[in-house]
């Protein structure tokens, strides 16, 4: 006989959260006077142009410098988007018609028009199962004579293998571009993201780790690359003067985003601690509740930072499959993050490739879209949000194990 307390609440037991308990982010949890007084000022000075104005706050130029110094690399630039960063990074790489890019299987819809965007033809690569970036032997086997850049995601937060993916591209003399949005401040061997490969892209977005809503940010340790990408993102122009040497796009960063990520990347690392601090409290509950069952990515010469828990349950053990687990605690009041469905099966890119898009092309992306999710995590999150995460799982996994 199961206990009131310990039925799931889909089978008609009592929910652990009574109101839904969802996240809308992370760094958005840290605004406060900073940000505030940022934006005063911006206001005061009537001046939200990052070139000029009345009396320019140049808190875009202080952001710059100050995502650079923390990613360790030598340019920042800011743009008005995350898709703008991917678009600039490519633009600045060269990539025209007749170009190919690899893109991992599992990401934002972003990644699969960018290269379109610049007339190029998004090849999509499956991704290693133990943590969902892409998968650098697929790179190899997927490079022919038109590949010209290969896109790495650092997906939910943890770097993709940059070691073996750059010394792959340096082999096949194509560039590597690290996407970085969910990754501010995660590490790899003690590198930092947005340094791991020849140009970096990272979203500020609502959802990400450091947020203006929207934003975005190119960094690369590269002179001529920043000067390219530079150009490209201000109609051709360098450091916003003419002549327009070059045909650009407009994703110049204004001083409202600019005031609020330079706010926001002084409390990063509380952020990303916050974030971990969560995220491992959860972990260890779980762990203690049900022992070995459930898979984490280990943190192997990276550390994560954490953009949800993501996690498999070892679904072998369990009477129910991924769809009935999430549903399942969202009856709980647990909102998850699912992963990504394969990009290949967006119908906006059917027709782009030369062999056509079919499912099942990346079998381990398609294994995690049904196995793998992410719980809730964010700085700050209090003692009892934690416990009632622990609770809910544990309370589905016991109920539908086969144990």
């Amino acid at each position: 006989m199961v206990r009131k307390r310990d039925l799931p609440a889909i089978e008609g037991g009592r929910p652990v959260f009574r109101k839904k308990f969802t996240t809308h982010g992370f760094g958005l949890y840290l605004y406060g006077k900073e940000e505030l007084d940022n934006i005063k000022a911006v206001i005061r000075a009537k001046s939200p142009f990052r070139y000029y104005g009345v009396e320019v706050q140049h808190f875009t130029d202080k952001f710059e410098k100050a995502f650079a110094k923390m990613c360790k690399v030598k340019y920042a630039l800011g743009v008005t988007s995350g898709s703008a960063a991917l678009h600039v990074s490519l633009g600045a790489l060269g990539v025209e018609k007749g170009d190919e890019v690899l893109v991992t299987a599992l990401t934002w819809i972003s990644d699969g028009f960018a290269p379109i965007w610049c007339g190029a033809r998004p090849v999509i690569v499956d991704v290693d199962p133990n943590t969902l970036c892409i998968n650098p032997e697929d790179v190899e086997d997927n490079i022919t004579k038109q590949t010209k850049v290969v896109i790495a995601v650092d997906y939910f937060g943890y770097p993709a293998d940059a070691d073996k993916l750059m010394k792959i591209c340096e082999e096949h003399e194509v560039y590597l571009l690290e996407d970085a949005s969910h990754a501010h401040g995660a590490s790899y061997k003690g590198r930092m993201t947005g340094g791991l490969g020849h140009i970096a892209a990272f979203s500020c977005q609502l959802h990400k780790i450091i947020t203006s809503g929207e934003g975005g940010v190119v960094t690369t340790n590269d002179d001529e690359l920043y000067e390219r990408a530079y150009r490209f993102h201000d109609l051709g122009m360098l450091y916003h003067k003419q002549p327009f040497a070059t045909v650009g796009f407009q994703y110049r960063m204004t001083e409202l985003q600019g005031a609020l990520l330079y706010a926001q990347v002084k409390k990063l690392r509380k952020i990303v601690n916050g974030n971990r601090k969560a995220a491992r409290a959860i972990e260890k509950g779980i762990k203690k509740e049900i022992g070995k069952g459930p898979i984490f990515r280990e943190e192997k010469d990276v550390k994560q930072v954490y953009y949800g828990l993501l996690l498999k349950p070892d679904w072998e053990n369990l009477k129910i499959e991924g769809e009935e687990f999430i549903q399942a605690l969202a009856r709980e009041g647990v909102e998850v993050w699912r992963v990504n469905r394969p990009l290949y099966k967006a119908d906006a890119l059917k027709g782009i490739a030369k062999v056509p898009y079919a499912g099942g092309m990346c079998k381990e992306a398609e294994k995690a879209y049904k196995e793998w999710f992410a719980l809730p995590v964010y700085p700050g999150m209090k003692e009892r949000e934690i416990e009632g995460i622990v609770r809910a799982f544990t309370k589905i996994y016991k109920y539908y194990s086969k144990k």
